[in-house]
């Protein structure tokens, strides 16, 4: 049983703590739904990603951006994901590309349409997937979460997340985090906060830097700190997993940093309910995703 023992936002006399962690009441931050609704309600969501034999990644964002509560999600993808996207999940929305011959139309036609825009995961880093980095940065108008390839394009010059004319939310792993900054992963490690805050800061993103406690940075200064989720979740694509969870909330209209910190919490949650059926070594993306939804569902969220 816990208790109340007087600690209000009044205790802190104007000074509130610098890094804060999420905890189950906090859920009820996520975004309400409206009895009368339709799936415009809940927002639409492209989804930049997959490569040529990577559709993977563009399968699972999909799926926990659709699990998470997202309205429709638009897949931006090459033309030979389109079997395999449309066999794993025929609820998304398809728009494909010629991986040589980028139609710079389609991408800008599909941009105006969305309500937030994630890009990266699986698109590689060839000169598509470039052009693709760029007009988003320069073009898009909404929300727009940066992960996997395109922040290890964006690496190459960090100074092009000051072209964004909107809210960035970037979510890289140790490793992207080393190439963005320059520093070691080592250094990194054992400067989680410090590193996230001053990212953060410098280019006015939300930046969530996964590791076994994910740290979440606003370019305001406020910092959480992520006690949810289990080694289990150390799997490939797990991380596709986390940005479209991400990316949903923001297309029901959560803000940014609700949106990341408590997209991150309920990314680890996800985990540790599938935690209940897989066990630690067999699980696997896919498995987050069931998670997350058994883990709605038994909450009634």
């Amino acid at each position: 049983m816990t208790k109340q023992i007087g600690i209000t936002d009044e205790s802190f006399l104007t000074q509130m703590p610098g890094v804060m962690a999420f905890e189950m009441e906090d859920l009820r931050f996520l975004p309400k739904r409206a009895s009368h609704s339709n799936k415009g309600s809940f927002g639409k969501l492209l989804l930049i990603a997959g490569s040529v034999d990577m559709a993977g990644a563009a399968v699972l964002s999909a799926k926990a951006a659709y699990t998470a509560g997202c309205g429709l999600v638009r897949v931006f993808t090459p033309e030979e994901n389109r079997i395999p996207l449309q066999t794993s999940i025929p609820e998304a929305v398809l728009t494909t590309y010629h991986p040589e011959k980028l139609d710079a139309s389609k991408l800008s036609e599909a941009m105006k349409w969305a309500d937030v825009i994630v890009c990266g995961p699986g698109i590689g880093t060839g000169n598509a997937a470039h052009q693709i980095v760029k007009t988003v940065l320069q073009k898009a108008s909404v929300p727009v979460v940066l992960d996997a390839d395109a922040l290890n394009i964006i690496a190459e010059d960090t100074s092009v997340l000051l072209l964004a004319h909107t809210e960035l939310v970037i979510t890289p792993h140790l490793g992207e985090m080393s190439r963005l900054t320059g520093d070691s992963i080592a250094f990194i490690q054992t400067r989680l906060i410090d590193i996230a805050d001053k990212f953060a800061g410098k280019f006015h993103v939300t930046c969530v830097l996964k590791d076994e406690h994910t740290v979440v940075a606003t370019p305001h200064g406020r910092t959480y700190l992520n006690l949810s989720g289990n080694h289990g979740m150390a799997t490939a694509g797990s991380g596709d997993v986390l940005t479209g969870i991400i990316g949903s909330l923001l297309a029901q209209r959560a803000d940014t940093e609700t949106a990341a910190a408590l997209g991150v919490y309920l990314h680890g949650l996800s985990g540790d309910t599938a935690l209940k059926k897989c066990g630690f070594r067999g699980m696997m993306a896919g498995d987050i995703v069931n998670g997350l939804r058994d883990f709605l569902a038994e909450n009634q969220l």
